[in-house]
């Protein structure tokens, strides 16, 4: 049966802990690849691998704009087109 977000595409910034990590949670655990964006690196590992299948970690400054601009350009091919951004 088909999930709610198969296919899709979301990055989460402030996803290493509390309401972030738990936003990335659920979109991963309903079907989307779920980027689990911040500032700490390793924060954003631990959550990712916590959250499991779909959930990957990216880290990102998104009070700099150069970080952002790196995020979709440069970042995995995956994040080049999100179909969902959200800031917790």
């Amino acid at each position: 049966m088909p999930r709610r977000f198969d296919n899709k595409v979301a990055i989460v910034t402030g996803a290493a802990q509390g309401i972030g990590k738990a936003i990335a949670g659920k979109l991963a655990g309903e079907g989307a690849r779920a980027a689990v964006a911040d500032i700490n690196p390793e924060g954003g590992e631990d959550a990712a691998r916590s959250i499991g299948e779909g959930a990957f970690a990216v880290a990102c400054d998104v009070s700099d704009e150069a970080q952002v601009t790196r995020l979709h350009v440069e970042g995995k091919p995956v994040l080049t087109r999100p179909n969902y951004a959200l800031s917790r």
